[in-house]
C-alpha cells in the first residue's frame, strides 16, 4: 500500500512525534509512506525544525494547486486532524477534494472551526452558522448568551465541550480512527462512516536509554522534595491552579513538594499561574520552565516524582503526557473523565471532578506518605502502557482498518450519490424508503465484517 500521510511535523507537535513513530512502523511492515506537512502556509509554525531531521517530507502547500492530480498515485491519504487550524489547515482543505482516512486526535474541533471561519478560504460560512447547522439552536443560544454577557471564555473553556463539532471538517472522510471509545460512537453517529478505536502510539524520552521494565533511577522523594510535574502546552483545562491550591492548603505538601510546569506557555498563561501562586494563602514552591528541548524533557521526567495530567474539560482524544508519565514509571494523576476514564484504576490515580481539590490533596498526601505503594502502581502503569501504546501494533491495526475503508469506499460513495439525488428531488422523508435503503446498505457492508462501519445518513 502507498500512503500520503498528512500531519503537523514541527518539533513542538506531539502529533508530529506520534507520526514519526507510526510512519516508521508502517514502513517496517512494507508500506510506502510519504510524510506531507499540513501546517498553514502563513503560520510561524513552518519555521520550526521538524520533529525528525532525517525524514524527507513534502509540504501540503506545494500540492495545493491540484491535490487530486498530485495525490493520484497514492492508494490512500491519511489525514491527522486536531483542534488547531494552523497545524492542520491543509488536512481540512484537501480532504474535501481527496477524501481519505482521518485520524481524529481531539474530541472536538471548535477552535479549528473558528479559525477556519476567519481564514481566507472562499465561501466559508461564519462560526455561528456552522454551530447551529451541526449542534442545533440550543448550542447557538448558549454561545450567543455567553457572548452577550461578555463571558465568551466560559464557552471556550467549558460549554463547547457539550457540543462537539466534526462535520464541517470531516464530511467527506472515508473513515475515522479515534484514540478512545468515549468519542468514537459520537463521531460515527455524526459522520455515518466506518470508525474504529486504536490506542494512541507513543513513547517516552527515557526509552532512548532505558530497557522495557527497567526501574526508575531513584526511589520516589529520595532526592529531596517530591517533584510534581506537568507536561505540555499550558492551557486552562490542565488545572494548574488546582495543583497550586492543593499544595497551599496542605502543610505536608507545602513542606514536601515542589511544582514544575514544563511546556510552551504564553505571557497571559504565565501571568495567570504567577498570580495564582501570589494569591495562595500559604506560599508554595513553583518553577515555570516553559518550552524545553527533548534532552531537558528527559531530565525533567527522570527527576519527577509525580506527573499531574489533570484535564477538564477533557478535550483530547488521548494524552501523550499520560503515556510518557506511565512509560517513565512515575505515579500519574488524572481526572476521571473522557479518555482518562478508560485507563485502569490500577495504573493511575483518578480524581473525581465533583471533589477535585480535596481528592487531589488526599491523593498527593497518600503518595508522599506511602511512596512504595505509589511506586508499585507506577510499575503496573508502565507495563500496561508499554503493551497498549506500542507503534508496531498501532500500525498493524491501522492497515487492517484502512483495507476495510478502501473496500467499503464504493458503498459510501453510492450512498452519497443517493443522498444527493434525494435532496435534488426534494424527496420527503419516507420510512419505507429509508428502511429499504438502510437494508441495502447493511447487505453491502456485511460483505467484509472485520470492522463495524455505520452508514452515511441520507
Amino acid at each position: 500500500m502507498k500512503i500520503a500521510w498528512y500531519t503537523p511535523y514541527s518539533i513542538d507537535s506531539a502529533i508530529g512525534h506520534y507520526s514519526n513513530l507510526v510512519v516508521s512502523a508502517l514502513r517496517a511492515q512494507g508500506t510506502e509512506v510519504l510524510v506531507v506537512r499540513s501546517e498553514n502556509r502563513t503560520s510561524d509554525i513552518r519555521a520550526l525544525p521538524p520533529t525528525c531531521r532525517d525524514e524527507s517530507y513534502a509540504w501540503a502547500a506545494d500540492l495545493d494547486r491540484n491535490p487530486p492530480a498530485q495525490l493520484a498515485d497514492y492508494d490512500l491519504v491519511v489525514y491527522n486532524v486536531g483542534d488547531h487550524y494552523d497545524y492542520h489547515s491543509y488536512c481540512f482543505n484537501h480532504q474535501a477534494q481527496v477524501p481519505g482516512l482521518t485520524i481524529l486526535h481531539d474530541f472536538s474541533l471548535h477552535h479549528a472551526l473558528y479559525k477556519y471561519c476567519m481564514s481566507a478560504v472562499p465561501m466559508v460560512a461564519g462560526y455561528r452558522e456552522h454551530l447551529v447547522a451541526e449542534c442545533g439552536s440550543e448550542a447557538l443560544d448558549t454561545y450567543d448568551r455567553l457572548v452577550s454577557d461578555n463571558n465568551e471564555l466560559q464557552w471556550w473553556h467549558h460549554d463547547m465541550a457539550k457540543h462537539p463539532v466534526y462535520r464541517w471538517a470531516l464530511e467527506a472522510t472515508s473513515g475515522v480512527v479515534t484514540h478512545a471509545e468515549f468519542y468514537r460512537e459520537r463521531v460515527a453517529a455524526t459522520l455515518g462512516c466506518p470508525t474504529t478505536m486504536i490506542p494512541l502510539a507513543y513513547d517516552s524520552p527515557l526509552q532512548d536509554n532505558a530497557t522495557a521494565g527497567a526501574a526508575p533511577a531513584t526511589a520516589l522523594g529520595t532526592a529531596g522534595k517530591f517533584r510534581i510535574v506537568t507536561i505540555g502546552a499550558v492551557n486552562v483545562n490542565k488545572r494548574h491552579e488546582t495543583v497550586i491550591r492543593a499544595l497551599s492548603a496542605s502543610p505536608l505538601l507545602r513542606e514536601r513538594c515542589e511544582f514544575r510546569v514544563v511546556g510552551p506557555i504564553d505571557d497571559s498563561a504565565r501571568a495567570r499561574l504567577q498570580q495564582a501562586q501570589a494569591d495562595s494563602p500559604q506560599p508554595i514552591e513553583m518553577t515555570i520552565l516553559g518550552r524545553v528541548d527533548r534532552v531537558t524533557l528527559r531530565q525533567e521526567l527522570e527527576q519527577a516524582d509525580i506527573i499531574s495530567c489533570l484535564r477538564f474539560p477533557a478535550l483530547e482524544g488521548a494524552s501523550a503526557s499520560v503515556i510518557e508519565g506511565l512509560l517513565c514509571q512515575k505515579p500519574v494523576i488524572v481526572c476521571d473523565t473522557g479518555c482518562y476514564h478508560e485507563i485502569p484504576d490500577s495504573a493511575v490515580y483518578k480524581i473525581v471532578l465533583e471533589r477535585e481539590l480535596p481528592d487531589l490533596i488526599a491523593t498527593l498526601e497518600d503518595i508522599v506518605r506511602r511512596p512504595q505503594l505509589a511506586a508499585q502502581k507506577a510499575a503496573h502503569g508502565r507495563y500496561w502502557a508499554a503493551k497498549r501504546h506500542a507503534a508496531p501494533e498501532y500500525a498493524q491495526r491501522l492497515l487492517e482498518f484502512a483495507a476495510d475503508v478502501l473496500y467499503n469506499r464504493p458503498v459510501l460513495n453510492t450512498f452519497d450519490r443517493i443522498a444527493d439525488l434525494l435532496r435534488q428531488w426534494d424527496t420527503p422523508v419516507d420510512e419505507v424508503l429509508m428502511s429499504r435503503i438502510d437494508a441495502a446498505g447493511n447487505d453491502l457492508f456485511r460483505q467484509r465484517p472485520s470492522t463495524t462501519p455505520t452508514r452515511r445518513a441520507a
